[in-house]
């Protein structure tokens, strides 16, 4: 992939942004870590000196504000950006003395944020690598961490940009920042919503994916095929677990011809 580019701390609460910036960076070549709480982002930075500091402005306990006035009695150098859906909030308490890089909305566009961040820690253009690149934004959800690490690492090793979540619902909130072009999900989750359905939904969004594949402990069952011509318009793949040698061939072809498809369809 890339060299490493440096290590950036996201300092906010809401998981669900947190991996939304985390993906993007990561296939950039930054190592990215992420603090909830103003101590432990403290802790990490008097630790390890991150290149760059994203921080929320709005966080438990201590709000971003404060944090930043603490921040900068211990650490002028280090560029922060400040992450907000209340800028006019907060923006009378900000001063010069904050020194602050820049400001991004909770709903950023992935494009700006990587260009803020490697503006902010000053790599050349030469040196940069933006996720516009990668084959695709692909989405993981199953409720079995272990298969979406395992996937996970398999895809950023092909090239693609990768997030992952373990519930309908938290795949949805992600997706609201991340903006997947492929989904592999199970079909079969806990709770109210299954695979199908969250596809159904996703599918309604403002950037709906392009592709999708799903997984299946119990094979393309005649429930499911009828489920998905109902909601979806069509049988969409599955993909039998467990996964062996040969299903994640299988798979990672399935995953290459979508791809192939979307830039045959974008060509056209």
């Amino acid at each position: 992939m890339t060299q490493t580019q440096g290590i950036i701390l996201i300092v906010d609460d809401n998981e669900h942004v947190i991996k939304a910036i985390r993906e993007p960076l990561t296939f950039c070549g930054f190592h990215v870590l992420s603090a909830a709480t103003a101590p432990q982002a403290m802790a990490l930075v008097k630790e390890l000196r991150p290149d760059l500091v994203i921080l929320d402005l709005k966080m438990p306990g201590t709000n971003g504000i404060e944090f930043l006035k603490d921040f900068r009695r211990e650490e002028k150098q280090i560029p922060v950006i400040l992450l907000t859906g209340y800028y006019d909030e907060f923006k009378n308490q900000i001063t010069p003395e904050m020194n602050v890089f820049g400001y991004l909305a909770k709903r950023f566009y992935r494009q700006d944020l990587e260009k803020m961040v490697f503006d902010a820690v000053k790599r050349p253009g030469s040196e940069r690598t933006f996720s516009e690149r990668a084959k695709a934004r692909l989405l993981i959800v199953d409720d079995q961490v272990e298969i979406t690490s395992c996937l996970r690492d398999l895809f950023r090793e092909r090239g693609f940009v990768v997030s992952t979540a373990n519930r309908p619902a938290e795949a949805l909130k992600l997706n609201g920042l991340f903006h997947a072009d492929i989904v592999i999900a199970d079909i079969r989750m806990p709770g109210l919503m299954d695979g199908i359905d969250m596809v159904y939904e996703l599918r309604k969004s403002e950037q709906p994916p392009r592709g999708v594949i799903f997984i299946s402990g119990v094979g393309n069952d005649q429930i499911s095929r009828d489920k998905m011509k109902a909601l979806l318009g069509k049988e969409e793949p599955v993909v039998p677990k467990p996964f062996g040698h040969e299903v994640i061939e299988k798979l990672v072809a399935q995953m290459e011809a979508l791809v192939e498809e979307a830039k045959t369809a974008e060509d056209g």
